[in-house]
């Protein structure tokens, strides 16, 4: 891995359950994990027209130094949130490459 290559700056977040302290009911929020430099090698899209409703899918990669992710973090990049599909090991624990598809909300 080229450390020059890890131009995007991107944020791991993780979901952290706490309680109200006025009635004990969950709150759910996205925490920052990790703040990172990533390669970005490629992204693909798809648009797909089910019941007459049409949907577009964006999926990109990234590529960081390894780190202690789960699949069911998040991403934060460019203003967009990516939910994780694939983490594939680059070595042993020398990188990791994410595969992550766009939340479209």
């Amino acid at each position: 891995m080229v450390i020059g290559e890890m131009r995007y700056d991107i944020i791991v977040k993780r979901l952290t359950i706490t309680r109200d302290p006025l009635n004990g009911s969950p709150i759910q929020t996205w925490a920052d994990q990790f703040k990172l430099k990533a390669k970005i090698p490629r992204g693909s899209g798809n648009k797909t027209i089910e019941n007459e409703e049409i949907f577009n899918t964006s999926t990109k990669t990234f590529i960081i130094h390894y780190r202690d992710i789960l699949e069911k973090d998040r991403i934060y990049y460019n203003e967009d949130w990516y939910k994780i599909m694939l983490i594939n090991e680059i070595g042993f624990k020398e990188g990791i490459e994410i595969v992550a598809e766009k939340i479209n909300e």
